[in-house]
């Protein structure tokens, strides 16, 4: 996601124009109902749903993103530019920052650098869904 912001600064075009093709048209406010979301493809594991693409010129890029159980080998590290907040709804998750293993249960947040490897995992056999907001 890091890239394809840069990419969109250096276009100087909006985001949503590079995920799905159309332009975000809306100035004052994008409301999301539940459920709803622009589908973002970022992951084969993890599904992401943009809670901003209608926005023009948005500051950050706000998704909700459900990460399904997996083994500890199975973990893949990605790491981008900028800075990333996360607040866990449901499950548990666990993060890994680079070597540090850090457990979030509802209610949790984790504010961090982007550029540090970082990965994912829903704990308990269970997906865990979090607000992740990338600036």
């Amino acid at each position: 996601m890091g890239y394809l912001l840069k990419v969109a600064q250096a276009c100087q075009v909006d985001l949503t124009s590079l995920i799905s093709g159309e332009d975000a048209h809306l100035r004052n406010y994008a409301l999301v109902r539940k459920g709803e979301g622009l589908s973002v493809v970022r992951r084969k594991t993890y599904d992401y749903r943009d809670l901003a693409a209608k926005f023009k010129g948005r500051r950050m890029e706000p998704f909700l993103i459900t990460v399904p159980p997996k083994e500890e080998k199975d973990l893949s590290f990605n790491h981008h530019t900028g800075q990333e907040f996360m607040y866990v709804l449901e499950g548990r998750l666990e993060v890994r920052l680079d070597r540090k293993v850090l457990e979030l249960a509802p209610g949790d947040s984790l504010y961090f650098d982007s550029k540090t490897p970082h990965a994912l995992r829903g704990l308990d056999g269970k997906q865990a869904v979090f607000l992740d907001v990338i600036l």
